[in-house]
């Protein structure tokens, strides 16, 4: 079975004596990992790029061989001086967690693209794990019938179990259950600080009732260098 996809290279490992396994977001296959037996020289390959992946697997789940037909950017490079190793390695992170192997997920590809391509601020990164967890089952309910609002009142808190928000009138009673929602996610109030505390609870609460490794020890390093 042989496959081709476009994809962000997420990790290198060395394999054997000369061999690679590329770990890579695909825009079409998801998270996956492929065997590279060898590289053009001069390729210069790299976390962070978007390349061309061409790889051949006899089984679904068996590690593929496969090869770099093109490089077509070098997202890494555009970033500030320290993110753009640490950047792939927190994408990475999360996407070995969290994705099974071969599971398409356009919407998180496209957000990580996004996220690659300029400089990173705490409020676009809190806007990506947005859309991962949304994407895993964990997302945050910021908006439509089940937000707990007037229509002129805004958002204020957002419930730990549920993810639904919710405005400062409706939660004032329960207060002290909820989780503050910050300005970077539709909130009124709140930073980078905030924005950490309730995007972390709903990734533990990821790993606790699925299982998942826990920690995430690139994105813990990632926000405090932001």
């Amino acid at each position: 079975m042989q496959e081709q996809d476009q994809v962000i290279v997420l990790g290198l490992a060395p394999f054997a004596e000369q061999a690679q396994v590329l770990s890579f977001m695909g825009t079409d296959t998801g998270y996956g990992r492929v065997l590279l037996k060898r590289l053009p020289k001069g390729l210069g390959l790299q976390p962070g790029q978007v390349v061309q992946l061409q790889w051949r697997r006899r089984l679904p789940h068996q590690l593929g061989a496969g090869q770099v037909l093109e490089v077509i950017n070098h997202f890494a490079q555009a970033l500030q001086p320290g993110l753009s190793a640490l950047l792939p390695q927190y994408a990475y992170e999360l996407c070995r967690s969290f994705l099974a192997e071969g599971d398409a997920h356009p919407q998180v590809y496209g957000a990580l693209q996004q996220l690659l391509q300029a400089p990173v601020h705490f409020a676009t990164l809190a806007q990506f794990e947005c859309q991962f967890l949304s994407d895993i089952g964990f997302g945050l309910t910021l908006s439509g019938p089940q937000v707990q609002r007037q229509p002129e009142e805004a958002l204020y808190y957002v419930s730990p179990k549920t993810g639904v928000a919710a405005s400062q009138r409706v939660g004032v009673p329960y207060a002290e259950r909820l989780l503050r929602l910050p300005a970077c996610l539709g909130g009124t109030g709140g930073g980078a600080a905030e924005a950490y505390q309730v995007l972390s609870h709903f990734f533990h609460k990821a790993q606790a009732e699925f299982g998942y490794p826990s920690g995430l020890p690139a994105r813990e390093t990632l926000w405090q260098a932001l």
